[in-house]
């Protein structure tokens, strides 16, 4: 296990997380002799390998290069390996808590002892997220958090002596809280080591001494006393720094909603420190939101306080939010698309791309930004904060994260967001419509020249990196993009993002308001508008973005409660199928026209991101077809939310007996049908076959599964590329069949080489002769019916030949798996001209 190369230690790694959770291993005399040597050499392994630089002198590095050649397969190794060693580290303190946790914070001070031994201090200038302190200090973390884990899973299975584990609890509680002081006194100028820290004194705060607030409240201390000095100077070090305020106010509301009685003791105190420090001129509006929302949520979350005393303060708090989206200046800026833009600055967006040229750039990341252009990019940052999103979402989550429907604190945020809701929703929906159209070519940008279109489209065109298909790390790539803030290509994502972030804030404040049910769905003209505003530009969102817009619409739809859902579902679902239907079928078109087009000799890493994920945008809007429309995945699904409704009638009930609602989502699994992934098409083949027995009856959607919905299924089931779904299609077009006599027959006879109808008639009348239940002899008989046109696989067919991968066991293979890549065939699929024409259509 300590062999200098991973690849070999890790199959003995991995049996070890197997023999020590067998008590008749883990308490033999042998094994008790080796657990000092195990817990030292997981502890060691834990250092992030992928982040020391290439030239490290580590030979464990240089055995890993050379071992394993991708870099996402050396990610997923590593991550692996990680995985197992804290797995022994966890396991190992649940059997000796005292030992193991004696020994690891000893190793931990001695390690934050010595960080700079022989080095030389911290300098901002020279500051890097991966330097060796940091990648130290990382390791240490995980190390202290695995055993953390096990310390709480020993605290939860004990019981037989109640009074030795209890003294053991406290002398180990006593040991977590000295060295939790000891660590929070020791200086750190390092803002990621602070960082990393910081997180793991929350872990230790709320879950191992979650009963001590007095190490809370220090640790509370540290957080509003950790003062680190900016410097613009080093943007890296000063992102680092920003970093840290953010997570210190993270954490400060965390420890908030867990301690609130606490420290509503000493409320007086708090609120004194934390208004110096929204008062202090260095605080950015960020931080002075996030302070306020500490001291809502202390105040909302306390139990001691009169229930009067609490409503008025929080009503006080409300106020500003209520006040930022009622006003009518506001109102009037953000009347038009135009007036949008110049709120943010960008009035003049296209005249600052034209004067500066960035059509005749070809690489955006190479040339920087004139004065006037970092002057504009600074501008349209500092408008966007002023708009009222962030103290929005601010305070809508500190009165509702960690809160269960029906407590005491629920009902008061829902009686005082009541009074909100009506007021920033008109506003919030133009900003929704505004941040959506900007992306919409068409509508809002079609009057310039075709050229500075073409500059627009490329502003708008994201930079993102993908496990598994990027070839840089994910810290490689976070770093090309935070260097290049300055240049053509930093503007580029300043203005996107901008947009992007609005339009996403706006989504988050729509989710958070579902919290409050009747008082959000209940609102009268809420339904018409809300849909106008988050599907009328939709259709100009990438497949990435359209994603976000989905997660948000899936939590509108299955938050609504039953008895409003023919009040708020109709225009929701309506028009959020009818964009996926739109933008799923559209993009699936256009990767089959790249594949076409595109040479044997292309870089396919842009192609396979687009195509991986516009596979997971159609499998995510599958399943919330199968959610609304098969009562099975709707109550598999429900959260904690949703189990007070859970004697509602199911969702699908309401959405077969409503066709304007039902038929837009049967348009979509039509479409859906068609598109290539695999997983996608087996899901919604497999609910439209439950729906199969609602439609008995003569009606118009019977018809339309008997003819557009049967016609695809038969495409598909024509072509190679469908081999894997033939079952699933085929019991599919057998349902179909039972439906109806004439539609579906005359349909099979219009096909190429089916004119012996006396064949046909006779496959049909066995179809309808035999057991309905037996499946697998329905999709027989339906394959030997359509046995001319069936489609064989394409490596059946000999047109593939795929290049020997280099040999490797198949006990390695299960180390470095990453997520599935989507695969990019070549060219058209032989033999299949005039597919399209089989029904004789164009």
């Amino acid at each position: 296990m300590r062999n200098p190369s991973l690849v070999v230690s890790i199959p003995v790694l991995h049996c070890w997380t197997k023999l020590i959770r067998s008590s008749i291993v883990r308490d033999s005399d042998v094994v008790n002799s080796m657990v000092g040597g195990l817990l030292e050499t997981c502890c060691a392994r834990l250092i992030r390998y992928e982040s020391l630089p290439e030239d490290t002198e580590d030979v464990t590095l240089q055995f890993l290069n050379e071992d394993i050649d991708t870099v996402p397969e050396r990610h997923a190794f590593l991550g692996n390996y990680r995985r197992f060693c804290a797995d022994v580290i966890e396991v190992l303190v649940r059997k000796t808590p005292v030992e193991a946790m004696e020994h690891i914070l000893a190793q931990a001070t001695n390690m934050f002892h010595n960080l700079y031994n022989g080095q030389p201090s911290f300098q901002r200038q020279t500051f890097t997220k991966n330097s060796p302190q940091v990648l130290q200090v990382d390791a240490q973390v995980t190390v202290i958090e695995a055993a953390l884990k096990g310390y709480m899973k020993w605290q939860q299975g004990q019981g037989e002596d109640a009074q030795e584990n209890e003294r053991t609890r406290n002398t180990l509680e006593d040991s977590l809280e000295q060295w939790g002081r000891q660590i929070l006194n020791a200086p750190f100028d390092d803002p990621e080591v602070g960082r990393k820290i910081i997180s793991l004194m929350a872990t230790l705060s709320t879950k191992a001494l979650g009963d001590r607030p007095g190490f809370a409240l220090t640790f509370l201390e540290y957080m509003l006393t950790i003062r680190l000095a900016d410097d613009t100077n080093y943007p890296q070090y000063s992102d680092a720094v920003k970093d840290l305020e953010r997570i210190c106010s993270l954490e400060m509301q965390k420890l908030a909603m867990k301690f609130a009685d606490d420290f509503m003791n000493v409320y007086e105190q708090l609120e004194a420190k934390v208004d110096e420090m929204i008062n202090d001129p260095t605080t950015d509006e960020r931080q002075r939101m996030a302070y306020s929302a500490f001291l809502f949520i202390i105040i909302h979350r306390c139990t001691t306080l009169e229930r009067a005393t609490q409503e008025e303060r929080m009503r006080q708090m409300l106020n500003s939010v209520k006040d930022a989206w009622r006003n009518d200046e506001f109102t009037e800026a953000i009347s038009s698309f135009q007036s949008f833009c110049g709120v943010l600055g960008m009035g003049q967006l296209p005249e600052f791309l034209s004067a500066n040229n960035f059509r005749g750039v070809q690489d955006w990341s190479d040339q920087q930004l004139p004065s006037d252009g970092q002057a504009l990019q600074a501008s349209i940052l500092e408008r966007s904060q002023h708009l009222p999103l962030r103290l929005t979402k601010t305070l809508l989550a500190a009165s509702t994260e960690k809160l269960r429907d029906g407590t005491a604190a629920y009902e008061t945020a829902a009686i005082l967001w009541a009074e909100v809701i009506p007021v920033l929703l008109p506003n919030l929906l133009q900003l929704v419509s505004h941040a959506q159209a900007f992306n919409d070519i068409e509508s809002n940008w079609s009057h310039l020249p075709v050229e500075l279109q073409q500059v627009i489209r490329r502003v708008l065109t994201d930079r993102f990196w993908q496990a598994g298909i990027s070839t840089e790390s994910r810290d490689d790539f976070f770093a090309r993009v935070s260097g290049s803030k300055s240049t053509y290509e930093g503007f580029a994502s300043t203005v996107r993002g901008t947009v992007r972030q609005i339009r996403e804030s706006s989504y988050y404040i729509l989710y958070s308001l579902t919290r409050f049910r009747d008082f959000f769905y209940g609102i009268q003209d809420l339904p018409g508008p809300l849909s106008q505003a988050l599907f009328g530009h939709a259709g100009a969102l990438t497949a990435h973005h359209l994603s976000v817009l989905l997660t948000v619409s899936t939590h509108l739809i299955e938050g609504c409660p039953a008895r409003l859902r023919s009040h708020f579902l109709p225009p929701m679902i309506q028009g959020l199928f009818r964009e996926l239907d739109r933008k799923i079928s559209g993009e699936w078109n256009e990767v089959a026209r790249q594949v076409a087009e595109s040479g044997d000799n292309d870089n396919l890493t842009d192609e396979m991101k687009t195509e991986s994920i516009l596979r997971q945008l159609t499998y995510s809007s599958v399943s919330l077809v199968a959610v609304l429309l098969d009562s099975r995945q709707e109550f598999a699904r429900h959260d904690e939310h949703g189990r007070k409704e859970a004697n509602a009638p199911p969702m699908c009930d309401f959405i077969l007996a409503t066709p304007a609602v039902l038929e837009p989502i049967l348009l979509f699994c039509n479409s859906t049908i068609r598109v290539r992934d695999t997983r996608s098409v087996v899901t919604i083949v497999r609910v439209m076959r439950t729906l199969l027995l609602q439609f008995k009856e003569k009606s118009p959607i019977r018809d339309y599964f008997c003819n557009d919905i049967l016609k695809s299924a038969i495409t598909s089931l024509h072509e190679p590329y469908f081999v894997d779904c033939q079952k699933e299609l085929a019991s599919l077009i057998a349902g179909i069949i039972h439906l109806d006599e004439d539609i579906p027959r005359s349909i099979i006879l219009s096909l190429p080489g089916m004119g012996d109808q006396y064949r046909v008639d006779r496959r049909l009348a066995k179809l309808r002769a035999a057991n309905r239940s037996d499946e697998r002899m329905q999709r027989s008989i339906v394959l030997d019916l359509l046995s001319s046109i069936k489609g064989v696989s394409i490596h059946e067919q000999g047109k593939i030949h795929r290049p020997k991968a280099k040999p490797r066991s198949a006990m390695m293979e299960q180390y470095m798996s990453v997520d599935q890549q989507p695969t990019i065939v070549r060219g058209t699929s032989p033999g299949l001209a005039g597919v399209a024409d089989m029904f004789g259509e164009s």
